[in-house]
């Protein structure tokens, strides 16, 4: 498993890379809350068909300029 993310039951908990463009894993149904608190180096962020919710928070206080919902999310 990539250690970029933090993952558990299929909640993306946290993300600790440094990459600009993140694909979110497959196994990933639920962005947590304050998953990408912070993540000011993250650019793009690319959402798997599986997701579901995206938590409160999940993407605050970055830069993220380009990401796509998939139908899947409620």
């Amino acid at each position: 498993m990539n250690n970029d993310f933090e993952i558990r039951n299929g909640v993306l908990e946290r993300y600790r890379g440094l990459a600009p463009s993140v694909d979110i894993p497959e196994g990933v149904t639920t962005i947590g809350k304050l998953a990408f608190f912070s993540c000011r180096k993250v650019w793009e962020v690319k959402l798997n068909d599986n997701i579901v919710a995206i938590d409160e928070r999940a993407f605050a206080n970055t830069k993220i300029r380009d990401m796509i919902f998939p139908d899947s999310i409620s």
